[in-house]
This record gives structure tokens, C-alpha cells and sequence, in this order.
């Protein structure tokens, strides 16, 4: 487990593979079966593969309305280089990266989002995958009625957003890290 905590990296280039029903349902199951508190089990999860060349229409043909109709948004730059770089080569393209799945993690506890997210990203490393959080993809959704629609959320908080699949690469080491500051008492 500590190999696959200390080998887990944030994935921002994948391969085109697809990812299987039975991967699917084993990345759900590791996110379903996280603690909660009270036991609330309230996340839902939205996965889009098949049809996610729909969402990103949605998601930039919204961000192109947003650009126009918001031009004091707080993120507005940002989002414009979102917008911009749509007709990137897919492997530059910065909000989707190339990911051949997106993982939406709905609730409106932000704690029991994140564990489940976790275990989620534990188990996608196990199986050889990886997963890469996106919080202005979960902004953005958010933000556009259209997405959320499409998604079929239109009355739930999309709380975390996971681009994931396959690395296209490969890393032969841990990422490095400070040492963090420990207190025993």
C-alpha cells in the first residue's frame, strides 16, 4: 500500500485506452465503500466515457458564453485560456488533457467526497491507472446549468471532478517531497 501511496502521481497525459465496465466498477466500489460521516453514503458518482466528446461541446460552448456575458467573472482569465486552447492538439489541450474518462463525484459533503476520491485514486494506481483533480473542471460545471443538465445533475453539487485513465507514461521513481514538519507529543 505505501508503494502505491508513494508511486501515485497526478496523471496529465493518458493514453487513448479505454477504461473496462469491470475497472469501472471496481474504481466505484472503492469510492462507495469509503467511511462517511454518520455513515451518510450520500456520494453519487457520474461517470462519462462513451459520450464525452458531448460534454466537452457543452463544457466549452459554455465557457465561450461565460467569456462573452461574465467578462468580471474572478476566473475569467483563466477560463479564456480554457476556451482558447479547445482546438489544441488533444495532448495540449489543458482542461480534459487528453483523459479518456471523467469521473464526477456528486454530495454535499466535501470530507466524504474527498476520502472517496482517494480510494478511488488508490485503486486506480492498482490497476494501473491514474487520475488527475480537476478543480476547475468542477468549478466550471458548476457554474454552467447546460453541463449539469447533460450530466443529468441539475439538482446535485458536483463536488470533485477526476480526469482518469491510463498514463501515457511511465515514471520510474516517487515525485519528490519536502519533509513535512511532525510534532509527537
Amino acid at each position: 500500500m505505501l508503494n502505491a501511496i508513494l508511486f501515485r502521481r497526478s496523471i496529465r497525459n493518458y493514453s487513448d485506452k479505454k477504461i473496462g465496465k469491470e475497472q469501472l466498477e471496481k474504481l466505484i466500489m472503492a469510492g462507495s465503500h469509503t467511511a462517511t460521516a454518520k455513515n451518510r453514503q450520500e456520494i453519487g458518482y457520474i461517470f462519462v466515457q462513451e459520450q464525452l466528446d458531448q460534454l466537452k461541446a457543452q463544457v466549452f460552448n459554455g465557457l465561450g458564453r461565460v467569456t462573452e456575458e461574465q467578462p468580471d467573472h474572478p476566473e475569467i482569465k483563466i477560463l479564456k485560456r480554457f476556451y482558447k486552447g479547445r482546438k489544441s492538439r488533444p495532448e495540449e489541450e489543458m482542461l480534459f488533457r487528453n483523459a479518456p474518462a471523467v469521473l464526477f463525484l456528486t454530495g454535499d459533503h466535501l470530507i466524504d467526497a474527498g476520502l472517496a476520491a482517494q480510494n478511488i485514486e488508490l485503486m486506480a494506481a492498482s490497476m494501473g491507472m491514474g487520475v488527475l483533480f480537476n478543480g476547475y473542471l468542477t468549478r466550471i460545471t458548476e457554474m454552467l446549468p447546460e453541463v449539469k443538465a447533460f450530466l443529468k445533475a441539475e439538482d446535485k453539487t458536483i463536488t470533485i471532478c477526476m480526469l482518469v485513465g491510463y498514463p501515457a507514461v511511465k515514471y520510474e521513481r516517487t515525485a519528490p517531497r519536502k519533509q513535512p514538519e511532525i510534532t509527537i507529543l
